[in-house]
């Protein structure tokens, strides 16, 4: 069973592939404020050609997972032209924010050629000897993932073979991702029955784990019956030995040795009646 579950995890994970990747900064990095540093990304072989991407814009975020607890700190790029393969060197004002752990990434939107775009996100990183602070609303979502390098999911707004939009990204008056209500997200495709791909999975998976558990359960409520059924009688939490009780029983005269008639003995001229008494 574990098997199995092992190969559906890795199909699943395998289904969900980026359009961009940044290889720079990784995971979890420490870099010091106002210090040069590098930024890099690449877009992966068999999602989106290059040649259908224009241009991109890069930006300094930090905050939550959620569009609605991010901020963009600093556009480092405004426009410029796309390459597979793009390195860059920046460097942060140490006045933008404060040294949170994990409280940064970065956000690429790529402008597709067919309209729309592609807005990818960095892994969360940590920029020491900052001087800034974060409002409120940042500072609670980066507390909320300090302990995840993960940023947040990649956003396709482009249109599909029909030309109709696949989802939509667009950026609000503060300068946070937001989802327009308009769109048709198609990150969670629907079945007929209103399911989506997620919740089909889950019932797959849980429905057999369910079954399992209650027969899992069921044969050891039958093992603890059955090994209380072959246990001895206890009384006050101790075994009834009743050994003593039966030997004394047996000791003891019966019923027709208790009724036997009394002996009487001539002794001398005199008769007297000498009882003789069992045991």
């Amino acid at each position: 069973m574990e098997l199995i579950l092992c190969f559906l995890v890795l199909a699943l994970t395998s289904c969900v592939s980026a359009v961009v990747t940044f290889l720079q900064p990784t995971a979890g990095a420490e870099i010091q404020g106002g210090e040069s540093f590098t930024v890099q990304w690449i877009l992966e072989d068999g999602t989106i050609p290059a040649a259908n991407l224009t241009t991109y814009k890069l930006a300094l975020c930090a905050g939550g997972n959620n569009a609605s607890s991010q901020a963009v700190l600093s556009t480092l790029v405004q426009s410029a032209a796309f390459s597979n393969n793009t390195e860059l060197s920046e460097n942060i004002e140490t006045s933008i924010g404060g040294s949170d752990i994990n409280a940064y990434f970065f956000m690429l939107v790529t402008n597709y050629t067919g309209g729309g775009t592609i807005t990818s996100f960095s892994s969360r990183f940590t920029l020491s000897y900052m001087h800034g602070t974060f409002d409120s609303t940042v500072l609670a979502g980066i507390q909320f993932m300090s302990a995840s390098t993960t940023g947040p999911t990649e956003i396709l707004d482009i249109p599909d073979s029909t030309g109709t939009p696949t989802a939509t990204s667009s950026l609000s008056s503060s300068g946070s991702p937001t989802a327009s209500s308009s769109s048709t997200a198609t990150t969670s495709p629907t079945t007929s029955a209103g399911l989506s791909k997620s919740g089909v999975v889950g019932l797959a998976l849980g429905v057999p784990l369910c079954m399992m558990g209650l027969a899992l359960a069921g044969y050891l409520l039958y093992q603890h019956r059955k090994k209380r059924s072959e246990r001895p009688w206890k009384l006050m939490g101790s075994e009834l030995d009743l050994t003593s009780a039966r030997a004394e029983l047996d000791a003891r005269p019966s019923e027709a040795e208790m009724h036997t008639p009394a002996n009487v003995h001539e002794i001398g001229d005199s008769k007297e009646l000498a009882v003789e008494l069992p045991g």
